[in-house]
Parts: structure tokens; C-alpha cells; sequence
């Protein structure tokens, strides 16, 4: 076989001719792996880069939310921290706060800053640009900004914008004063706690300054002679103590019984379910010619169940009689605790003639028989038609059975018809019907001299002094101490010895006798009076405190009177205040008395002012009657003056009224002096009776006067006049946040507020704050639209305001209403 045989060779290049050719190649094979890798170089970094971008991007978004919701929790807290412009936040005692004006933060590389902007609308109160046609103080824009280099010379930047409303708090609005000054605790809506004379309230929406019909006070002759005022210890709400340590009873504090035997004693028969044994039913006054009531236990019915009825008859006309049922009770302690439990309904109400008056009465006598209108416990309003149960009645009637012995409930109603109209039946139901009484023997008292006081201040404008203190008590060896406050409770104050001084505890207080022997010297300034009294016991002593009483000076009279033109042997007229008789009410009367060849006369005086030169308008009005008139004088007649002095009149103003006869009020034609004012300042009112009489003794002759009323029209106003509210209980501490209220302010005519808030003492106000307005203390409000309180006034539980009004020439300012908004 053949043998085959390869054979393998190759030719070696010739490499001078392809050297320029290989190094070409490498050139482009090395220039080629360069792009790639530069380009893979930059995908690496470009993709780190951006991984890093888009971190910074993210944190910092999470910063500004961060920022947005630091502020949501300040203003949850309280809207009127929301006043800075420009500000950062901070947490503090684990709250966030704002670090204050023009601030901005740190974090990392990042600086985070807070912008608060205002929020205005427009007519439609749809969001607009600022300045709109009002800012709304209960929004706010809110952006927060982001800002960090990322190299040398480049800013980024994140921003966050949100709207803020304040959604979550409670007003406290007020529009009508009308029910006058006197309440220092915010209870009604229509009072306030004090003026300073130059506003009126009479009307509902409206504090204005004092205006037509002003200028003359007390122009009715209205006048109270209480020159005391006591305290009892009847109602138990309207002293503050602790209870179980003191009880309101009987009439009287005392202390309460810490421990012992509890004896009681209740009626029988009290829910009338079968029938009404232990009951009584008789007629009330019922006369010859007039119907016979009726009492009868019907079933079912009741509340629920059986119950007792009166029923006054058909044919009740002319009539006053009523029906009662009673029952006996034996209470065999003095002093217990006796409540009058019942319900009552008009089940049946025919009274097609009318009825003059109607009425439910519950009485706990002495005695069996007739009750006395008078010496109810309780008393129900005119009845005028069928009513539903009135839910179970519990009235304390501790003062009627004060003694141990046998009392008879009566529970009563009473009817007034019209004369000659027929009317009935009228039938009133009774039910779940009881007294419950009960007393405390043995034990022991609190010897911590606890303390009670009551809710609200004595108030009298224009109080001259306080003159006495008298404390009605039964001691049994123990002791009763009081300290004194003159601004409703929010300081207390006792004698030291040389003057009142705020009490540091309980510690500082007086006897009775040292009071009153210094009351004195207590301020006046405030125009109020409370006490506080401290029961001492060591433990066997039961200490009572029955009534204080405080003796005051009232205020100086307005009115005066003067003996006018008396010689040598004329007789002397005088001036007498009388409480009634009036028209109505209270009046003055000017006596000239019995006597020959008199020429004389007497005046009721008074001044008032003026606040401008020649006002348009003044009109003098006033009623007089002739009271007593004996013989024909010479001259007898009513006379008119304005002066510019104190003392007999000169400048005479209208025409003299001549008198001749007896008679009744008879209102004097309306006269306009205006003539008599020619400058502002002050002027003095006479009204006065002249007469000039024979030989033969006439007189004596008597005139009275009320009413008189001096209206001066646009020259009545005073430059400013001030209001200040009761205080307001916010239930907790809180931010009091905005205040703002609607005005009548023409020209430069103002209206504005101060605020003050204080914390709670006890159910009342401590001690205030300084008054406060937008710029801090002793500023005011006057951007009616609406202003941030300052946060200085937050975390108080009671709030205050005052407002001022001012005129300018004759733009009079009115305020409307006013809202408080709080946490």
C-alpha cells in the first residue's frame, strides 16, 4: 500500500512592506478601546452622579414635609403662634416651636427655611392675590424651602407650599350689651361687668357713647336708700366650698358631720299606685257663689302609675279659691336637711272664659289647713294650657321646718278667673309626691378650717366706703376667720395691723371685729366687695356662719336742692327725695310753706357738661304735678334755668309755667335752649318754684318733679367712653388666638380692644394679666378685620376685654359685635 505523506510549509512575510500598516492598526485598535472605555467611565460616574442627585432630591423633600408638618403641630397647639414672616423650627420639651424672626436652619448640607405668608380673598371670599378685599386671619400660606450646593457656585433648590386654617378651636362672641353692667362672670349674654359712664348699651348690636337724653342723671329720681347688704346662706350654689367638709343648709355654712349616725325620716304613700291613703284633699277658700274644687286619686295615668288631681269646675267665674292636698310629717331634729320632692302636669285645661292667673304651689307648714300665699316653697309660673309631666321637682325646704316638730306638705293650685266669664274644668295632677328628711348626730367636724366664699362679688357703683362688717354666727367655743377681696377672688387681703395686704395662705385672715373695724380703710376703687370666711373646730365644734353683712355709704346724690331768695321773716322752702309716687316710681318735690308777704323760692340742681361749643340741638323735657295748693298767691309759678355757676339761679331758659289748682302729671312742652350753651364745659340745671304771696297766711303749696331730661343732641357725646366685659371661662388653659369685630367707624372716629388673661382660682379668676393689644402690653387692637393675640396672654383658663371708643367732631363710633377665637 502506498505510504502518503503530507507536507505543511508557509512562506515568511515580507516585513518591510507591511510595517506602516500594523502600527496604524494598533493606533486605531488603542483609540477604539479608549472611546469604549471613556464612555463606560462616564456611564459609571454619570450613573453614581445621578444616584446621588436623586438622593439629595429626596432627602430634601423629605426635609421641606418635615418642615410642613413641624408647623401643623404649632398650629394645632395654637393658631396665634403663626406670626412670623420668615422663621425655622425647633424642637423643644418634645414640641416643636418657631426660633423666631428671620431665622432659618441647618441640617447637614442643607438649610431649611419656613415662609408665612397672609391670605386674602376676594368679594366671594375665594382666594386671591394680596391685598384682596380682606385678609382672612384664619389662613395662612405656608412654604418651606429647601436650598444646598451641589458644587461651588450651584444652588439646588426644593419648595413646599400648603394653606393653613385655623379649623380646630371656639369663639366667644358677644352682640348685646343691652342688659346693662353689674356681671363680673360671663353667665348672660346681654351684660358685662362695668362702664365708665360716657357708653350706652340699651340697644341690641350696639355700645356707642352716651348720647341723646344723657346729660341729666338720674332723671327719674330712681334712687336706692339700701346702705347694707347681706349675705344669707340659703342657696347652696351660690357659694363655692368643699362639701363634704361644708354644707349650705338651713339657712346657714356649717361644717359638715365627718362621721356619725345619719337619722332621717320621709312621707308615706308617695307614688299613689293604689290609692291616697295618708293624704288629705281640701278646698282653698272657696266662698258662697263660687265652685267647689275637687280632689280625687285616679289610676293609671301618673308619672307613671296612680296619682292625685285638683280639678277647679265648669262655671269658675269671678273667682280666687284654689284646692291642696296634704300630708303629715314628724321631723325630729332641728336644723336637718328637708327637700320637697313631686311632679305635677295640667292634664286638662278648659278655661274657654280665660283665666286671670293660674298656679302651682308646694308648701311645708306648722300648721293643717289653708296654706298662706306667701309662705310657699315653691311657686310655678301663670299655667295656660295642658302641659306634660314636669319631670321630678326637688326644692330644698330646710328653712321651712328649721325646728324639730309636725310639718304638713300641701301641694296646691290656685285660680284667678276673669270677672263674668264662665270657664273650666281646669284639672292639675300630682305624683311621686314626698318630703325626705334627714340629719347627721354625732362625729366629728373638719379641723383643717376649711373655707367658703361666695361665687360672685357685691357690686355698687359709686360706693363712697365700706362701714362695717357684722358676721351672724354660732361658734360653741370654736372660731370663724374671713379675709376680703376687691377684685372678685383673683388676690385675697388682710389687716396686718397697719394696712390690707394680700394674703400669702390661710394663714393671713381676721376675726370678724377686726374687719370691721377696718373696713374702712378698704379700697373702694373697684367698686366691689367679697369675703371669704375660715370655720375653726377642734373637731367637737359645730361652727355656723348664719350671714355676713356689709355697711357701705352710698353714692353721693346727683341732685341737690337750695333755698332760693329767704329774707328776714319769709319762710323757708324745702326739698324733699320722695321713694314713690312718681311718674313713675321715685320724684322731688319743692314745699313752700304756709306764711304772709313772701317773695322766695327753692331749686333741684344739677350739672352736666357740654362737650362742644354751640350744639344745634338741646331740648329740655320734665313732668311736674301740683301736690298741694292752699290760697290764691301773687305769683306761683315753675321756672327753667341754665347757668354757668353753681348757686341761684340767674339765666332763665323757656317760659314760666303758672300754676293755680291741684292736679296730675302733666309732661311740660319740650324747650329748646340751645341758646344758653355757647361754649363746651360744664353747666349746672335748675328747676325750680317761685312764688310771691298776700297778707293772709296762704300756703302751704307743693309741686313735684320727674323725668327732667336734658338732650343735647350732637354736643351730649363725650370724647371717648370705655367698656369692660364679665370674664369668660375658656373651661381649660388655652391660647386666646384672634380677636375681631364689626364697627361703625367713620373719619378718625376709632374703635379698640385691649385683652388680659388669668388663670383659674378656684372656679375663678386669678390674678390677671396686663392688658394687652397686637404690639404687647398696654397696646391696643384696631384692625377690626381680625388680629393675632399675643402668645404672652396663652395657657390661661379666663379672658377679658376692653373696649374704647372715640369720636372725632361728629363721626360717633359704634361697635356691633365681637368674636374671640380660642383653643
Amino acid at each position: 500500500m502506498p505510504i502518503k505523506r503530507y507536507i505543511y510549509w508557509s512562506k515568511t512575510p515580507d516585513i518591510r512592506n507591511q510595517k506602516g500598516q500594523s502600527i496604524l492598526e494598533v493606533i486605531i485598535a488603542v483609540a477604539i478601546f479608549s472611546l469604549i472605555g471613556a464612555a463606560m467611565t462616564a456611564m459609571v460616574v454619570g450613573g453614581f452622579n445621578g444616584l446621588m442627585q436623586g438622593g439629595d432630591q429626596t432627602q430634601a423633600g423629605a426635609l421641606a414635609q418635615e418642615g410642613i408638618e413641624a408647623v401643623r403641630s404649632i398650629r394645632d397647639g395654637a393658631w396665634n403662634e403663626l406670626v412670623y414672616k420668615k422663621s425655622a423650627v425647633a424642637v423643644s420639651s418634645s414640641q416643636w416651636i418657631f426660633t423666631g424672626e428671620g431665622m432659618d436652619e441647618s441640617i447637614g448640607k442643607y438649610t431649611r427655611t419656613i415662609i408665612m405668608d397672609d391670605v386674602c380673598r376676594d368679594e366671594t371670599d375665594e382666594i386671591t392675590d394680596c391685598p384682596g378685599a380682606y385678609t382672612d386671619v384664619h389662613s395662612k400660606q405656608c412654604a418651606v424651602n429647601i436650598d444646598w450646593e451641589t458644587r461651588p457656585g450651584i444652588i439646588n433648590s426644593v419648595r413646599n407650599i400648603t394653606y393653613l386654617t385655623n379649623w380646630d378651636s371656639r369663639d366667644w362672641m358677644q352682640s348685646d350689651w343691652s342688659g346693662g353692667d353689674g356681671q363680673s362672670i360671663w353667665s348672660n349674654a346681654t351684660m358685662y361687668d362695668s362702664d365708665d359712664g360716657n357708653v350706652i348699651t340699651n340697644a341690641i348690636g350696639q355700645v356707642t357713647l352716651a348720647s341723646a337724653g344723657t346729660a341729666i342723671k338720674d332723671a327719674g329720681f330712681n334712687y336706692s336708700t339700701d346702705s347694707s347688704y347681706d349675705w344669707p346662706f340659703i342657696v347652696a350654689d351660690n357659694y363655692i366650698n368643699d362639701a363634704d367638709k361644708i354644707e349650705v343648709i338651713g339657712g346657714a355654712a356649717q361644717l359638715a358631720v365627718l362621721e356619725g349616725d345619719i337619722i332621717f325620716g320621709t312621707t308615706i304613700n308617695t307614688e299613689f299606685n293604689s290609692d291616697a291613703n295618708g293624704w288629705q284633699f281640701n278646698m282653698w277658700d272657696a266662698g258662697g257663689g263660687e265652685v267647689d274644687p275637687i280632689g280625687v286619686w285616679q289610676s293609671p295615668g301618673g308619672n307613671p302609675g296612680g296619682y292625685i288631681d285638683i280639678t277647679i269646675p265648669y262655671n269658675a267665674k269671678d273667682d280666687e279659691l284654689g284646692g291642696y292636698w296634704e300630708q303629715p310629717i314628724n321631723i325630729t331634729e332641728d336644723n336637718a336637711a328637708v327637700t320637697c320632692y313631686f311632679d305635677w302636669s295640667i292634664i286638662d285645661w278648659e278655661a274657654v272664659g280665660g283665666v286671670d292667673s293660674y298656679h302651682i304651689y308646694v308648701f311645708l307648714d306648722d300648721f293643717s289647713g289653708a296654706p298662706v300665699i306667701g309662705n310657699q316653697c315653691w311657686l310655678s309660673e301663670s299655667q295656660s294650657g295642658i302641659t306634660d309631666w314636669s319631670g321630678q321637682q326637688s326644692i330644698d325646704c330646710s328653712l321651712a321646718a328649721s325646728a324639730s316638730g309636725t310639718y304638713y306638705y300641701k301641694l296646691a293650685v290656685w285660680l284667678d278667673t276673669r270677672q263674668k266669664q264662665n270657664t273650666g274644668p281646669i284639672t292639675a295632677a300630682f305624683d311621686n309626691a314626698k318630703i325626705y328628711w334627714q340629719k347627721t348626730s354625732g362625729g366629728s367636724y373638719s379641723t383643717d378650717k376649711p373655707d367658703i366664699y361666695p361665687t360672685a362679688s357685691f357690686s355698687v357703683s359709686g360706693v363712697q366706703s365700706w362701714d362695717s362688717f357684722t358676721a351672724t354666727t354660732v361658734k360653741n367655743g370654736g372660731e370663724i376667720y374671713y379675709q376680703l377681696s376687691d377684685n372678685n377672688g383673683s388676690a385675697w387681703q388682710y389687716w396686718d395691723g397697719l394696712d390690707w395686704v394680700i394674703a400669702v395662705g390661710a394663714t393671713d385672715h381676721n376675726t370678724a371685729t377686726v374687719i370691721n373695724t377696718n373696713i374702712s380703710n378698704f379700697s373702694v376703687v373697684n367698686e366691689q366687695i367679697k369675703f371669704k370666711a375660715f370655720l375653726e373646730s377642734d373637731g367637737s365644734q359645730l361652727v355656723q356662719l348664719n350671714n355676713i353683712n356689709i355697711g357701705f355709704t352710698t353714692p353721693a346724690p346727683v341732685w341737690s336742692f337750695a333755698a332760693w331768695d329767704v329774707g328776714s321773716g319769709e319762710v323757708t322752702p324745702t326739698g324733699i327725695r320722695q321713694p314713690t309716687g312718681g311718674n313713675s316710681g321715685g320724684y322731688v318735690n319743692i314745699t313752700v310753706p304756709q306764711g304772709n308777704n313772701n317773695e322766695v323760692g327753692g331749686y333741684w340742681l344739677q350739672s352736666f357738661v357740654s362737650y362742644i361749643d354751640n350744639p344745634s340741638v338741646v331740648v329740655l323735657d320734665f313732668d311736674y304735678k301740683v301736690i298741694d295748693f292752699n290760697g290764691a298767691p301773687n305769683v306761683a309759678e315753675i321756672r327753667v334755668y341754665i347757668d354757668s355757676f353753681d348757686g341761684d339761679p340767674i339765666n332763665q331758659v323757656g317760659g314760666s309755667i303758672s300754676i293755680s289748682n291741684e292736679g296730675v302729671w302733666i309732661s311740660a312742652d319740650q324747650y329748646d335752649v340751645a341758646s344758653a350753651i355757647a361754649t363746651s364745659g360744664v353747666y349746672y340745671f335748675k328747676i325750680a318754684f317761685w312764688v310771691e304771696t298776700l297778707v293772709g297766711s296762704p300756703g302751704p303749696y307743693t309741686v313735684g318733679f320727674d323725668n327732667v331730661k336734658i338732650d343735647l343732641g350732637d354736643g351730649s357725646y363725650p370724647i371717648s367712653g370705655s367698656l369692660i366685659s364679665s370674664a369668660f371661662d375658656m373651661t381649660d388653659a388655652s391660647p386666646a388666638q384672634i380677636i375681631e369685630w364689626g364697627e361703625t367707624a367713620l373719619g378718625d372716629s376709632n374703635v379698640r380692644f385691649q385683652i388680659r388673661t388669668a388663670p383659674d382660682a378656684g372656679g375663678s379668676p386669678g390674678v390677671w394679666t396686663e392688658w394687652y393689644g397686637a404690639n404687647g402690653s398696654n397696646t391696643y387692637f384696631t384692625t377690626s378685620t381680625g388680629s393675632l393675640i399675643p402668645t404672652d396672654l396663652n395657657d390661661k383658663q379666663w379672658m377679658q376685654y376692653s373696649v374704647e371708643l372715640t369720636r372725632e367732631g361728629g363721626n360717633i363710633p359704634v361697635l356691633e359685635n365681637i368674636k374671640i377665637n380660642y383653643k
